[in-house]
């Protein structure tokens, strides 16, 4: 019994090891529009530049990350700033060799320093971005990250999630105060 249980475990373990990093999770997460109050920016912008960084030569790597100019129209949540550069390491996925998305978005990003907690319950810790200086892009493990599309209805999403996050904090300082 003892054999057939280590065959096993090592048979599980090479076919882990075999996976490539695009099939790396047995299931794929929806994003949740909650896990958008764990961003320290949000905001609407153009896509002026994408590129990928880091990668070994003739390799798909996990070592690949993209680097996301954007030009911001319209802060929603953080800092007001024309421009952001974003950091997007997506260990799940990898990333795409050119933007293939829409040039304007809602983007979600949150300072990373060092290891955090998961996004949600099932999600893996997130580990300190390779790019402290730059805001790294807010995506759970097997999730889409936060590039929202831009139109009123999800603007609404994202506000109302905020907002949420706003009373919860004022209440939670209201309860120390007293």
């Amino acid at each position: 019994m003892r054999k057939s249980t280590l065959f096993m475990a090592e048979l599980i373990g090479i076919s882990i090891l075999a996976l490539s990093h695009a099939q790396a999770c047995v299931t794929f997460a929806p994003r949740a529009i909650e896990d958008i109050k764990l961003a320290d920016e949000i905001f609407i912008g153009d896509v002026a530049r994408y590129r990928v960084k880091g990668c070994r030569k003739h390799a798909e790597s996990l070592d690949c990350y993209a680097l996301i100019d954007v030009r911001v129209r319209k802060t929603i949540f953080g800092k007001s700033r024309r421009h952001w550069t974003l950091y997007w390491w997506n260990s799940t996925f990898g990333v795409p060799e050119e933007w293939g998305r829409a040039k304007t978005l809602i983007f979600a990003g949150r300072w990373i320093t060092t290891a955090a907690p998961p996004l949600r319950g099932g999600s893996a810790t997130q580990f300190p971005s390779r790019r402290p200086d730059l805001l790294q892009v807010l995506q759970a493990p097997c999730s889409e990250p936060f590039f929202l599309p831009m139109d009123e209805e999800t603007i609404a999403k994202v506000r109302a999630v905020i907002d949420e996050k706003a009373q919860t904090r004022d209440e939670s300082e209201n309860d120390r105060d007293h």
